[in-house]
């Protein structure tokens, strides 16, 4: 719960949209990816995106979240990411003790039991069971729901995590920016990454400001040098 609620807040208090920087015209000279945002009249760097409902460019946006009413960025999405882990492990949680308790209560009859599960709310709502069992039926359902749809939600995300990518990104096959898993990680999660996954309150320093990036062939450059 504590990881449920620390992580939602954190996705909606950070801001991760190109206000909070001054965008360097040096940079857009020699980088490549960096345009001109007509909406929000300024220079927006590579890998953001501009929002129409936010109403500004967010830097490396994947989207904007229906639930949380705010863009997934640079700074917010590691906790968009453990947002959705833990809603995964506590929908699991709640499903597997709902399955010990709403099958001791309720009793298989076909077909009368098939069209309670298939539509709860509409034999509830409609008077054809509205008995303490079915409004139980109907939240365990929900819950079901929420289980397999956090499951969906988690893989998908990892998926592009592991790949360095974002949504917009893997949707026009951009894989540029992945640096290998652990790296891509790091990405996201930040230099403390081992840690960041326990609490949302733990500091893990991100490895880029959200406005310059490494592409691979960059990064094996700088990798190379230091080495």
């Amino acid at each position: 719960m504590v990881n449920i609620i620390g992580n939602f807040t954190y996705i909606i208090f950070c801001d991760t949209s190109t206000r909070r920087d001054i965008m360097p015209i040096s940079a857009a000279n020699t980088k490549n990816g960096w345009r001109l945002c007509a909406s929000c009249e300024t220079l927006a760097p590579p890998r953001s995106w501009h929002c129409p409902i936010c109403n500004i460019c967010i830097l490396k946006r994947d989207h904007h979240c229906i639930f949380t009413g705010c863009c997934i960025g640079h700074y917010n999405h590691r906790y968009f990411v453990m947002f959705l882990l833990y809603l995964f492990v506590a929908t699991t949680y709640g499903f597997c003790y709902n399955n010990m308790f709403i099958w001791n209560r309720i009793h298989f009859e076909f077909p009368m039991s098939i069209i309670k599960l298939i539509f709860p709310l509409a034999v509830f709502v409609f008077g054809f069971d509205g008995s303490i069992n079915q409004f139980y039926l109907l939240l365990y359902i929900v819950s079901a729901v929420g289980m397999l749809y956090t499951a969906v939600l988690c893989i998908y995300h990892f998926y592009l995590v592991f790949n360095g990518s974002v949504a917009n990104e893997s949707n026009k096959k951009i894989f540029i920016y992945n640096l290998g898993w652990k790296q891509n990680i790091k990405e996201v999660l930040g230099e403390r990454w081992y840690l960041a996954w326990v609490l949302p309150y733990i500091n893990s320093q991100l490895p880029h400001n959200g406005v310059i990036w490494d592409t691979w062939n960059s990064w094996q450059y700088t990798y190379s040098k230091c080495k």
